[in-house]
């Protein structure tokens, strides 16, 4: 799918961009990391393959929440990748994309906080994800308590195959 986009400021583009996304995820091997040199089309830079986590349940926001923090509490930020939002891992522009790949997966062996609770709160009308920018309406809310004394709010949100999915960024974590 080739996408040309003029206006990069749009809410209603970037709406569609995060849909077109989710929706056509890059084919099979496509995704093996970011190229080390653009002149050899071979070479690349190293890849992490994430765990399957096919038994982990998505169906609902609490047990996305849940599934991340037991994967990162015991350093396998290479698997919880795979619960990173479709929409956040194809962001339109590719130098955004690879950082965001190469900061979290830099993370890997380093234990995270465990989640010592998670409680779903009312949806939130609507959210702008920070990472996409994008806004979207009836935002699930999740509530975390961590290992660390950390409080949050997290707010997963479903792809395209009803799966509930996350968002991270460098300096904030999961938003």
């Amino acid at each position: 799918m080739k996408l040309t986009i003029s206006v990069l400021g749009s809410a209603a583009v970037l709406a569609a961009l995060l849909t077109a996304c989710s929706a056509n995820p890059p084919a099979a091997g496509a995704n093996a990391g970011p190229r080390a040199n653009a002149a050899d089309p071979s070479a690349t830079m190293q890849s992490f393959r994430p765990a399957s986590n096919a038994k982990a349940d998505l169906s609902t926001p609490e047990s996305a929440v849940k599934e991340f923090y037991r994967l990162t509490a015991s350093g396998d930020y290479a698997s919880a990748w795979s619960l990173i939002h479709p929409g956040e891992q194809n962001h339109p522009s590719q130098q955004v994309r690879e950082q965001l790949k190469k900061d979290f997966l830099a993370l890997q062996g380093k234990k995270g906080p465990a989640l010592v609770k998670a409680e779903k709160t009312a949806p939130l009308d609507e959210y702008k994800f920070y990472i996409t920018g994008v806004m979207q309406a009836n935002v699930p809310a999740v509530n975390v308590e961590l290992s660390d004394g950390t409080r949050k709010t997290v707010h997963p949100f479903a792809d395209d195959k009803g799966q509930y999915r996350l968002f991270w960024d460098q300096a904030n974590g999961l938003e």
